[in-house]
């Protein structure tokens, strides 16, 4: 998988600075843990996954669907990997730390 672009925060269109700043705050939850899907007791290892705007989001290592993106379905745990498919894919820590991109500085106007 590509690394997601480091883009420069002056060169962001709102919508992308939005999209980074919500994977700046998940990539944060799952820093050295795992996941869980949904209720599933299967616990994933996790691997940056492509999002929008070439913003990368921690998903599931072995790239399980998890129809949709919603972000409220992924679970942080410290348990270890359980799923078969994380197991086989590499046989190394799968909990690799996301690249982070830079946070987008708000201007303040004083009135």
């Amino acid at each position: 998988m590509s690394a997601a672009r480091k883009l420069q925060p002056m060169s962001l269109d709102p919508l992308t600075a939005v999209l980074q700043a919500v994977a700046v705050r998940t990539a944060r939850q799952f820093e050295d843990r795992n996941l869980t899907i949904r209720r599933s007791r299967v616990v994933h290892g996790v691997a940056p996954t492509r999002w929008m705007a070439g913003v990368e989001l921690p998903g599931p290592a072995c790239h399980v669907g998890t129809a949709g993106w919603a972000l409220e379905d992924l679970h942080p745990s410290t348990r270890p990997v359980t799923c078969r498919r994380c197991l086989r894919g590499g046989g190394q820590r799968l909990v690799p730390s996301l690249r982070l991109v830079d946070q987008l500085a708000l201007p303040l106007e004083e009135d």
